[in-house]
Order: structure tokens, then C-alpha cells, then sequence
């Protein structure tokens, strides 16, 4: 089933209780109807069987659209499906539900730059056309080596605090608390992912 547009999810009927081992569905073009009603239990019964013949990688894949099924299944007219939704949908966009390290990079990445800019702009170093600046990238690295540090009683006034006019006013706190939380979380999400890339029974 490699590179097939699929309108619904897939319905597996066997006589065995498994797969074929060379079965394979990469590339798959799902549209929006393949989440329908059914469909998650449709992915888990073939990620089941990908499990049984070890194919992480496949696996993974339907693990994955499996919990969006689940995730466009819960109703939005439902308060209470507003955050876990919400929460599920983030889980995917930053990690692919755990399955993929490379996204949690790029967004890590794409985090750091976005602080540091915010960072050169607070400071009042914002500057365009300028090289980077290595005091604001210093300081961006540092609120994930040392995590929610502003939010402690000591005066930052050294190190790499040093020249960036830091003031210790709520909003430097509350940037760089997000900054933290937001960057060790897609650092265990990439942790988490790298671990299930290289998972063996």
C-alpha cells in the first residue's frame, strides 16, 4: 500500500493472525475522512500486528494515527475535551506522539531563536543586520542548563547576565520560566522519541 491516497483508514481482514512480514504502508496520503468513525480502532488492530512482527518503524507510524484519530474523534462542543485535545494535538506537532526526535529538534531550534530574538529585544541589543549577538545566545542556552534560575532570590547580575539589562521585572521572569519549561520539555520529547527510534524487544 506504499504512496496510496486512502479516504478511509484501512480495514485488515486475515485468516492468519498476522501480517505478512513485507507488508508495507509508507507514505501513506490520509484524508481527512480517514479519521472518521472506526478509524481508530482500525489503526491500533494493524499496529498491533506491525508490533507482532517487530517493525517499529511502521508501528510507530500507525501509533501515530492512531491517537490523531482519537484526537479528531473527541468533540469540540465538549468543554472537557478542550485540553486534552489541545494537549494531544501540541504532543503531535512537536514529536509526532513520541515518534519523532527529528521534529522535537527542529522545534528546540526554532524555540532558541525565537527567545534569543525576544531576549535581544528586552535587552534593548536588538539590531538589524548585525551578527549575532553572543551575550543574548549565551543567555538564551543558559535558561536550559540552568533552568527557571531568575525565579531565585539571587541578583543576576554576572555571568552571562551581564550587559543584558536585566532588571529582574515580571516579564524577564516570565519569558525566561517559558523559555525553560518549553525547551527541557522538547528535550525530553526528543529524548523519548530517540529512545522508541532505537527500541528493541
Amino acid at each position: 500500500m506504499d504512496g496510496m491516497t486512502l479516504a478511509l483508514a484501512p480495514k485488515i481482514s486475515l485468516t492468519r493472525k498476522s501480517l505478512p512480514q513485507d507488508s508495507s504502508f509508507r507514505r501513506l496520503n490520509l484524508l481527512k475522512s480517514a479519521f472518521g468513525n472506526s478509524a481508530e480502532a482500525r489503526y491500533r488492530a494493524i499496529r498491533n500486528f506491525l508490533h507482532e512482527n517487530r517493525d517499529r518503524e511502521q508501528e510507530g507510524l500507525f501509533y501515530q494515527y492512531e491517537k490523531r484519530a482519537k484526537r479528531k474523534g473527541m468533540s469540540l462542543w465538549w468543554p472537557g475535551n478542550w485540553v486534552p485535545r489541545a494537549l494531544s494535538a501540541c504532543y503531535d506537532w512537536f514529536a509526532g506522539y513520541g515518534q519523532s526526535y527529528g521534529r522535537a529538534l527542529v522545534w528546540f531550534a526554532i524555540a532558541q531563536l525565537g527567545f534569543a530574538l525576544l531576549y535581544s529585544v528586552m535587552s534593548g541589543r536588538f539590531a538589524l543586520g548585525g551578527r549575532p549577538d553572543s551575550k543574548v545566545l549565551a543567555f538564551t542556552f543558559s535558561q536550559v542548563v540552568k533552568p527557571f534560575e531568575l525565579l531565585s532570590a539571587r541578583t543576576a547580575d554576572g555571568g552571562v547576565y551581564q550587559g543584558l539589562n536585566i532588571d529582574g521585572n515580571g516579564w524577564w521572569i516570565f519569558a525566561t520560566a517559558l523559555d525553560s519549561l518549553f525547551s527541557l520539555t522538547l528535550v525530553a520529547l526528543f529524548f523519548l522519541a530517540l529512545r522508541w527510534r532505537f527500541r528493541r524487544d
